[in-house]
């Protein structure tokens, strides 16, 4: 429950739900390219949350 409020609040939930999939890029069309790097960015900020909201003792 936590971390789904922390994702929320930083908008990366719908990144780590499902929610949001990658957009199609058709090569050579920067537009689509540039908003695939953007899902990107903020898919590694969505996995950056659950690995820092994970304790050390629950990892191993």
């Amino acid at each position: 429950m936590q971390i789904e409020a922390l994702m929320t609040k930083n908008d990366t939930w719908k990144y780590a739900s499902g929610e949001l999939l990658p957009p199609t890029v058709v090569e050579g069309d920067a537009r689509e390219e540039a908003e695939l790097k953007n899902w990107l960015k903020k898919d590694k900020m969505a996995k950056s949350d659950l690995i820092l909201s994970i304790s050390s003792n629950e990892l191993q």
